[in-house]
């Protein structure tokens, strides 16, 4: 008697004893994991595309640029035919960038076509990478660059405002008026 209930508490010592180990293991490889996903983005580059704005009354002034923000360099950089998501038939196509060092900035010269016919606005039609224009759209920009390692990164950019956005800030200025009526 004594004999078994011996082995029925060591089976469930051993039982017991292979949880703890598995738990222990796997929290082991979350935090590893965690750890490399933080050494992976800390030596990976990163690419923004931004409209930089010059003088209001010269269209010409304003430019789209790109930056590496990471520690690292990027590669091989392009950004994606851009597709306007209202007028299907206008197009930007992006020059390919060789590659961006840590913090280096460059302008990216485009075309922008219209009906598969180059069209001589171009500039005129960059209001839409204006984060702050105010048309019912979000352009989403997509960037594809390498680190040094030959890994291929892509990031899709969204810039602007969409219907929901743009509902849900009128009544917040609603709720403001009605707030200050009242004081």
């Amino acid at each position: 008697m004594f004999l078994t209930l011996f082995i029925i508490v060591a089976i469930l010592s051993v039982v017991a004893l292979i949880f703890i180990i598995k738990k222990v293991r796997t929290k082991l490889h979350i935090r590893a994991a965690k750890k490399r996903a933080a050494r992976k983005s800390a030596i990976e580059p990163s690419v923004t595309f931004y409209l930089k704005k010059g003088e209001p009354l010269n269209q010409e002034d304003r430019k789209i640029c790109i930056k590496n923000t990471g520690q690292f360099r990027a590669i091989n950089i392009s950004i994606k035919d851009f597709h306007h998501p209202e007028e299907k038939n206008w197009v930007f196509k992006f020059e390919k960038i060789p590659a961006l060092d840590p913090g280096e900035e460059k302008t990216v010269d485009f075309k922008f076509i219209v009906a598969e016919i180059e069209a001589s606005n171009r500039f005129d039609q960059l209001w839409m990478f204006d984060p702050a224009h105010d048309h019912d759209f979000a352009a989403k920009v997509i960037l594809s660059y390498h680190d040094i390692d030959g890994n291929r990164i892509e990031k899709t950019i969204t810039i602007g405002k969409n219907k929901k956005s743009k509902i849900s800030r009128q009544k917040l200025i609603q709720t403001m008026l009605s707030r200050d009526r009242f004081k």
